[in-house]
């Protein structure tokens, strides 16, 4: 038993390891932000710089794997750096994910970020619409940006000075549809259904 547990603990010890490096490494990612302009949409600037942090942890393990020359085969093991590696990779992507891409295009982070830099100033809802029109939309050129990622992705096609939803944009707004009947993010059907169901 105490065979075991040493051995679990060795295990968790590892991934735990891994995670806080992959962390590390991704973090000095992002902030170097090397991949920028030659991948302009921040989404998949973040998948590949979760996946080249994995990726590079993975590889410190194999080295550290290497050196050792079996001491640390219960530890690290081609299945052990795997698992890690996949865990590591998934946590770092969900918590980025959730965190940064949600900063970058939110109107809530927007309104509270303004709202702390007022120093107490209390905002009608009409103000603080215009605030958010004025400052984010226009200013910020949030439509001009958003229209240069759909794009970029495909979703969104230029055509005689104007814009059309492409192909994969449906496919991909379809979806989205789909997904909302099982898992909806609000009552309000309006960011899905502009126009209604």
């Amino acid at each position: 038993m105490k065979v075991f547990i040493r051995s679990l603990a060795a295990v968790v010890c590892h991934i735990a390891c891994v995670i806080i490096a992959t962390f590390a490494i991704c973090s000095a990612f992002v902030i170097l932000d090397f991949l920028y302009p030659a991948i302009d949409i921040f989404f998949f600037r973040l998948l590949v710089y979760s996946l080249l942090a994995a990726v590079t942890t993975m590889l410190i393990s194999l080295l550290i794997a290497c050196a050792a020359k079996g001491k640390l085969a219960g530890v690290l093991n081609v299945q052990g750096i795997a698992s890690a590696f996949a865990i590591s990779f998934l946590l770092l992507y969900s918590f980025l994910g959730v965190t940064t891409f949600t900063n970058e295009r939110s109107y809530t982070i927007f309104s509270l970020a303004y709202m702390y830099e007022s120093d107490g100033v209390v905002f009608s809802q009409q103000e603080m619409e215009r605030i958010f029109v004025e400052r984010f939309v226009l200013e910020g050129e949030a439509t001009r940006f958003r229209i240069d990622e759909q794009i970029n992705t495909g979703y969104i096609e230029a055509i005689d000075g104007g814009y059309r939803l492409s192909q994969s944009g449906q496919r991909f707004i379809g979806l989205q549809r789909f997904i909302n009947r099982f898992f909806p993010v609000s009552t309000d059907p309006s960011s899905l259904y502009p126009l209604g169901e």
